[in-house]
């Protein structure tokens, strides 16, 4: 087996962080894009009063925002897993005073949902359930 050194793995690492933070900030990019065109026909359609197109807008929303979200969530494990590898490799070769792989990882006791790639999708998932629910009793 290719034992690697501590400045390729590091590097490797690194390299693969920055791949992720790349991918999350394309999906919070493509979420807000998705969510700003349905939100701005919304607008158009509400006016109109024409339920079923409300209706599937609002599918449409819900759907997107469960598959970014779900993206993701699976971006966040994959930075977490990432960041855990490190550790280990660290503990597992005693090296000290290694430099941390990013530039600050938060503490266990704040709450991981706040983070925008979990909490941003399902805030926008219960908007579009609740436009449902005021369009369907006004």
């Amino acid at each position: 087996m290719n034992e690697w050194n501590t400045k390729e793995y590091y590097d490797c690492l690194r390299d693969l962080l920055k791949h992720e933070d790349s991918l999350m900030s394309e999906r919070l990019r493509g979420l807000f894009t998705v969510q700003a065109i349905l939100f701005a026909a919304l607008g158009v359609f509400w006016k109109e009063h024409n339920g079923m197109l409300v209706s599937v807008l609002a599918l449409l929303g819900m759907v997107s925002n469960a598959s970014y979200g779900f993206e993701l969530v699976m971006g966040n494990r994959a930075i977490a897993c990432i960041l855990s590898k490190w550790r280990i490799y660290c503990l597992s070769r005693n090296v000290a005073g290694a430099p941390p792989i990013i530039g600050y990882e938060l503490a266990e006791k704040f709450p991981r949902w706040l983070l925008p790639g979990r909490f941003v999708a399902w805030l926008l998932f219960m908007c579009w359930v609740v436009i449902v629910l005021l369009y369907a009793f006004q």
